[in-house]
């Protein structure tokens, strides 16, 4: 159980970092809202807020599905892949 979470961990992370080289713009747009919620004290999962992951995911959904798209959904990509 533990190996496969370190796994979806690595695949996760790998993702990610995918979307960043996929456009320059992910990144600092990314690092911004994490600063902007740890500045404001939301980004804490064990004080019941959102983690700082979750909203680089909301960050990617909103760049995929905004008009144009900014992002591909590459999950599907990664996923078939392995």
């Amino acid at each position: 159980s533990l190996s496969i979470e370190h796994q979806l961990s690595i695949h996760n992370s790998e993702l990610l970092k995918l979307y960043t080289k996929f456009d320059k713009r992910v990144a600092p747009l990314g690092f911004a809202i994490k600063c902007w919620a740890k500045l404001y004290g939301i980004n804490n999962a064990s004080f019941g807020y959102i983690s700082s992951y979750a909203y680089i995911i909301m960050l990617i959904h909103y760049l995929q599905r905004c008009s144009p798209p900014v992002l591909p959904f590459l999950q599907q990509i990664v996923f078939f892949n392995f």
